[in-house]
């Protein structure tokens, strides 16, 4: 039988604590207890915030095609 594993911090699930992350894509994982979840949480939250400010700089243009 296979032990399943935290994903932050490896322990052995006891508890079963989703949370949905963006790295490396879109995925839910398993945590074995709140604390483990919420580090998790807020470390992608940083990383969505990371990624939202790099979009914000970006400038969409429309260039004229020469002929």
């Amino acid at each position: 039988m296979r032990i399943e594993r935290c994903y932050n911090c490896d322990g052995e699930l006891i508890g079963e604590y989703q949370v949905m992350i963006y790295e490396p894509n879109l995925q839910f994982v398993k945590c074995c207890c709140m604390d483990c979840a919420e580090e998790l949480k807020k470390a992608n939250e940083e990383i969505l915030y990371d990624r939202s400010e790099t979009v914000r700089r970006q400038v969409i243009r429309i260039l004229k095609k020469c002929e």
